[in-house]
């Protein structure tokens, strides 16, 4: 019967140990990579810990650089002063704002319903944003329902001071 001590000091029990340690380190890393693939993937991941340790580093709230991006778009389209741009800068805005809010943990689809929820106390001009939606709502529904680019702008200083009480920009 070989002896077992033998067998632990051969060259072939090192082999096999090495091959095994070797498959341990490969099937580890590739765990380690699927975990952190799935924490990045995961929604409540980046809800718990991304958003808060952003906001933290940055001063500022979470997506506030692409909603930034967006209200760039929007101040350009209002600028030109055609019609048709001032009509769709005033839905872009509108769509920015609901965005906001829903990020804000308003679940509701319509901005109607949202804007009937929110506390003034937390959106002080939802007043104003009704007005400013309805008439967004006017642009939707009647193609051919007139704006000038100074109700436009107007209009688009009402979501602007909205989207700054929500510290968006």
């Amino acid at each position: 019967m070989p002896n077992i001590n033998s067998f632990l000091s051969s060259p072939l029990f090192n082999e096999i140990f090495l091959a095994i340690k070797f498959s341990c380190m490969v099937i580890s890393f590739v765990l380690a990579v699927a975990i952190m693939i799935l924490l990045y993937k995961a929604s409540w991941f980046k809800d718990k810990y991304v958003e808060d340790y952003t906001e933290f580093l940055t001063y500022r709230p979470f997506g506030v650089k692409k909603g930034f991006k967006k209200w760039v778009r929007v101040a350009k389209m209002i600028e030109t002063g055609q019609e048709q741009e001032c009509k769709l800068a005033i839905i872009e805005a509108d769509d920015l704002l609901k965005e906001v809010l829903q990020k804000m943990g308003y679940k509701q689809d319509l901005l109607e319903e949202i804007l009937e929820k929110i506390d003034p106390k937390v959106l002080p001009s939802v007043e104003k944003i009704t007005e400013a939606h309805k008439i967004r709502n006017y642009i939707i529904r009647n193609p051919d329902y007139t704006v000038t680019p100074v109700q436009a702008r107007n209009i688009i200083r009402i979501y602007q001071k909205a989207l700054t009480e929500l510290e968006m920009l």
